[in-house]
């Protein structure tokens, strides 16, 4: 009966890390995506302060 009874307390703390490691997954993907976002504005604008320069 212990046996079994440990055996469903971890499946219940697997279920647990899986459902935890899932939210890291995304918490990492959206960090990622913000990043990636910075980025090409940052790059864009300076791309236009570039081009502006060279207009006549």
């Amino acid at each position: 009966m212990y046996f079994i009874l440990d055996n469903v307390e971890n499946i219940f703390d697997n279920v647990k890390n899986i459902h935890d490691n899932a939210e890291n997954i995304f918490a990492n993907a959206g960090n990622r995506i913000h990043l990636h976002v910075f980025f090409i504005t940052f790059a864009s604008s300076k791309l236009l302060n570039l081009i502006k320069q060279f207009r006549p």
